[in-house]
Parts: C-alpha cells; structure tokens; sequence
C-alpha cells in the first residue's frame, strides 16, 4: 500500500512538542512583536510556533545556503528570466544544473549520497527553497514524486529537467518524468538506485 509523506510541513505547537526545547527569553520591540502576532493569526499558528519555524529556517536553510553560495531571487523575477527562454533551452540549462548541483548539495548537508538522503535532500528543497511544494509517494521499491508550483509551463520544464537530471545523475537511475503547467510527476525505481559516494 502507497504512503505518502507531505513535504511541505507546518509548524504548529505539538511540533514543537516532539523535540526537547529549551526556554530561551528574548527582548522584542512592540513593533516587532505585533507583526509576529499578526503573521501568526493569518497563519493561524501561535507566536511560539511563528518564531520557532523562522529560527528553525535559518538554522536549517539561510546559514546552509548562504555557506553553499546560494542566491535568493524573488520568484516573480525568477518567473519573468526563464519565461524569456525557449523551453528547449530551459531544459538544457536545468539539466547542466541538475547533473552536478544537488549531488553537491546532498554532499554538504549529510556528508553521503544514498536513496535516503537524496530524499532528505527533496524535503529540504520543498520547505526551505519553495520551488515546488513536493509529495513523495513510496510503493515497495516504486517512488513517486510531485511537485506543485504557482509559475508557468517554463517553470514546470525547468523543474522537471532539473529534478529528473538530479535522479539520474544522483542515484544512477533513468525516472520517467511528467509534466505540465503546474505540475511535475517523477517516477523511478529505488530498487534500480546505485549511487556512489565519493
């Protein structure tokens, strides 16, 4: 039977719960404290929990990507530099990237390359990059991942060149991939995956 994992987690309070904390008190200024109050109401999370997923983003992601020489770009100038490509060009650019950059990633971040940690890898990309909210499905050795976005068709090409190029080149395996406007489907056989560490 499939079971699927939610990639894109939300941070409530019984999240919290699960790890041991520590109580830390800090000083705000009101102004600061009001936005956080309102950003939580709007997300309908509490203050704790608000802070806590801004602390556990930037120990997870900014101090990471900011290590790894990652560029933040806004994704409506991301959306409007790949729009003004051809799709086939998209796809070269995507797969040049995908062939070497999340091998390297999954390097950084867990010091190995295996099936488990090039899943790791998607679920970081999914909550901290945002480029795709990403599902992964999981059927004996059948793995199936799906990526949402909110960009155009160039995007869904970029992903699905990127992604698909990331399961080869990373766990030595050919998935088929899916895509259209909004959505990229990636299936392949972990039974199949023979990455190699260096």
């Amino acid at each position: 039977m499939p079971t699927e994992t939610s990639l894109d987690e939300h941070f409530t309070d019984s999240y919290i719960r699960l790890e041991r904390s520590e109580v830390r008190t800090i000083r705000l200024p009101k102004s600061v404290e009001a936005k956080l109050i309102q950003e939580a109401s709007s997300k309908g999370m509490s203050v704790s929990a608000l802070i806590y997923s801004i602390l556990d983003r930037h120990v997870h992601w900014d101090s990471v990507a900011q290590k790894f020489g990652s560029l933040t770009l806004p994704q409506e100038t991301l959306s409007i530099g790949i729009s003004r490509l051809d799709p086939k060009t998209v796809a070269e650019i995507a797969r040049l990237a995908g062939r070497s950059v999340p091998r390297q990633f999954i390097l950084f971040l867990f010091n190995e390359v295996s099936l488990s940690t090039f899943l790791k890898w998607v679920d970081f990309v999914s909550r901290h990059e945002r480029t795709a909210d990403w599902k992964v499905e999981r059927a004996g050795d059948r793995v199936v991942m799906t990526g949402h976005h909110q960009m155009d068709s160039n995007w869904s090409s970029w992903i699905a060149s990127y992604m698909g190029e990331a399961v080869r080149s990373t766990l030595n395996v050919d998935p088929e991939v899916e895509l259209d406007e909004r959505t990229v489907r990636i299936r392949f056989d972990a039974g199949k995956a023979k990455p190699d560490s260096p």
